[in-house]
């Protein structure tokens, strides 16, 4: 009769197998290791210090917002008209995934529920994106915030009515995709300014609300 195998037997060839498989993907685990702690590692084509991003955008689900808008006595909303607008940002990596930098806007003109004519914003403002790791061929995803200024505009026919009075703070967030220099983004902003009744000198605050849907090049590449 064989001799009867107990299942404690097969540990240490388990142990054995395991130990082996280990020491087979020791070296690419400390590859992976040393990435992680020393990002000059890391494909300068994945990495990039700098960002120049070219943007076009959409903006939909727009409105305005007033606590004191004319006829009424409480937070009055007037849906806005969509319409493209864009920004030229310039970012600097501080490690592998933060950069923070700086970015100008420009919406095009677009009409305003119950108001005349055609306004727009031009915000400048502070970047701050943060990026996951970088992936092969270049394609990481990020989140981003801005906070800022904006320069409130208006047409004539606008200010036959109300006369833009002055811009406010601006401030977003949101998130995107990049693959090799291209980028595609989801921003949601809130933008401030201030109008005034042209007939009765009335000052009328307004907040402004938007989600835009970018496009964009990163031209980080010439540095």
């Amino acid at each position: 009769m064989g001799k009867n195998k107990t299942p404690g037997s097969k540990i240490p060839k388990i142990f054995a197998a395991l130990f082996t498989l280990f020491m087979l993907h020791g070296f690419s685990y400390a590859d992976f290791i040393d990435s992680l702690m020393s990002p000059e590692t890391i494909p300068e084509p994945n990495l990039g210090f700098n960002e120049l991003n070219l943007k076009a955008g959409y903006d939909y689900s727009s409105y305005f917002e007033s606590v004191n808008a004319i006829g009424s006595d409480g937070r009055t909303v007037f849906n806005s008209g969509h319409s493209p607008s864009f920004a030229l940002e310039y970012l600097r990596y501080i490690n592998v995934y933060i950069a923070a930098g700086a970015g100008i806007g420009a919406q095009v003109p677009r009409s305003l529920e119950y108001f005349p004519g055609k306004f727009g914003f031009v915000p400048a403002y502070l970047a701050l994106k943060v990026r996951s790791w970088p992936q092969e061929p270049g394609m990481f995803g990020y989140v981003v915030g801005h906070l800022g200024y904006n320069n409130f505009y208006a047409d004539s026919d606008f200010e036959k009515e109300f006369k833009a009075k002055k811009g406010g703070v601006y401030y977003g967030g949101g998130f995107g995709i990049s693959y090799n220099s291209f980028l595609f983004e989801f921003i949601y902003s809130i933008s401030n300014c201030e109008i005034e009744d042209a007939a009765s000198k009335t000052a009328i605050g307004l907040t402004y609300r938007i989600w835009t849907f970018s496009v964009g090049y990163n031209f980080g590449d010439l540095f």
